[in-house]
């Protein structure tokens, strides 16, 4: 993806132990791909988006989740959008956009799998779409911005090969 940066970065070596994707970055980019084909996004040629998702843990993610959101507790992933609009919306007006940042914690991420009964690959998955989601611009604020985004995430989930998480 050449005009898709994404910047994986792991914090927790224990990711690398669990090994629970052999190629983190490659199922990152085909949410991106199959997003972007479903929202009907074309970057043109001239121009990058960038964005980072960090593998970390609960010690982490609770600093910043109570650092930013006001919330002394570990969660399962984080997003910190950089754009104020949809995608959509910007690309015409600049060639290069940094996204922002997505954080996702282990810990969370392997307890969130196993009380939903599902696998930690397709919750890693979806985790990672629904923060993507943000990053784009999309919210669930209010029921329909909620229906909406929980929509998207279904229709990629299902071009992936996830059933519906909801």
């Amino acid at each position: 993806m050449q005009n898709i940066i994404i910047d994986l970065i792991i914090n927790d070596e224990k990711w690398k132990t669990e090994n629970i994707f052999q190629n983190y970055k490659k199922v990152i980019e085909n949410i991106v791909k199959e997003s972007f084909v479903i929202l009907k996004i074309v970057l043109p040629e001239d121009s990058a988006i960038e964005f980072s998702v960090v593998l970390t843990n609960n010690t982490e993610i609770q600093e910043l989740n109570k650092q930013y959101r006001g919330k002394d507790k570990p969660t399962n992933v984080l997003s910190f959008q950089v754009i104020e609009n949809h995608l959509n919306d910007e690309i015409a007006k600049q060639p290069y956009l940094l996204l922002g940042d997505i954080f996702v914690s282990l810990n969370v991420l392997k307890q969130e799998a196993k009380e939903q009964g599902k696998s930690i690959q397709n919750h890693f998955t979806h985790l990672c779409l629904h923060s993507f989601l943000h990053l784009l611009g999309y919210d669930h604020m209010n029921d329909i911005e909620a229906d909406e985004m929980e929509s998207l995430e279904v229709k990629v989930l299902e071009k992936i090969g996830i059933k519906n998480p909801y």
